[in-house]
């Protein structure tokens, strides 16, 4: 079987915090979010024995391997022959989604292929107008899809890192804390392992803005996460 893939980074400290990671970006998303760093980068078809070469000769150095994109779920029926590629030679594996295919999510829980699921949240998880306003307007129904991607997330009593990328304009304090207050009240009362990341949101696309600095990350971070009762991480993921 043959995947579509934008690139590989052999070597990631910052995809699967606190892990070293393989990061392995997937083609192919159902949204056209404005400030993506990988859109319009051109694919390539990589049978997946060649990616497991990879796999095992980079996993010397890694003990994770992150499926990240464009969106990983749109190739999902490929993800457990990676996976278990991966785990034959110990890595732990991690998929980063936008959560609008709970479908495909629910196919490799079945399959007990991934052992952590990263949540890219793009605005309030309850507003399918904004949802739909930060991706490009490609889907009509946004807000559905990820609430049934935490339903899966919830029922299998998968590890999750909700993530959302914070740019100079967008999302608002309120809005990341809307979002992880309400997840970090689902999730802590089921005891299913979370945590919560700030990104720092760049230039992409043609937009020109000035990023905010990690120290006005970690304030927003600090204020976020006293009001949760649930500390708030800062960081960045990886780029191809």
């Amino acid at each position: 079987m043959d995947v579509n893939i934008l690139g590989v980074n052999n070597l990631s400290t910052s995809d699967w915090p606190g892990r070293s990671s393989i990061t392995i970006f997937l083609a192919g998303c159902p949204l056209a979010c404005p400030r993506c760093h990988n859109q319009g980068m051109e694919a390539q078809k990589v049978p997946i024995q060649k990616l497991g070469k990879m796999i095992r000769e980079n996993s010397i150095y890694a003990d994770s391997l992150i499926l990240s994109g464009g969106e990983p779920l749109l190739q999902a029926q490929a993800i457990p022959e990676i996976s278990a590629i991966a785990r034959d030679v110990g890595l732990s594996v991690g998929i980063e989604t936008s959560g609008v295919l709970p479908g495909q999510l629910e196919f490799l829980c079945q399959k007990k292929a991934i052992d952590m699921v990263f949540l890219d949240l793009k605005a309030d998880i309850y507003d399918n107008i904004l949802l739909r306003s930060r991706t490009g307007g490609r889907l009509e129904e946004l807000s559905l899809p990820v609430l049934n991607t935490l339903s899966v997330i919830a029922w299998h009593l998968i590890p999750v890192e909700f993530r959302m990328t914070i740019f100079p304009d967008y999302p608002s304090e309120r809005e990341i804390y809307t979002n992880f207050s309400v997840l970090a009240a689902q999730f802590l009362s089921i005891n299913v392992p979370i945590s919560f990341r700030l990104l720092v949101g760049r230039p992409a696309g043609g937009a020109e803005f000035t990023p905010l600095t990690e120290e006005q990350l970690q304030k927003i971070a600090d204020l976020i996460g006293g009001r949760i009762c649930n500390r708030v991480f800062v960081g960045n993921s990886s780029q191809v």
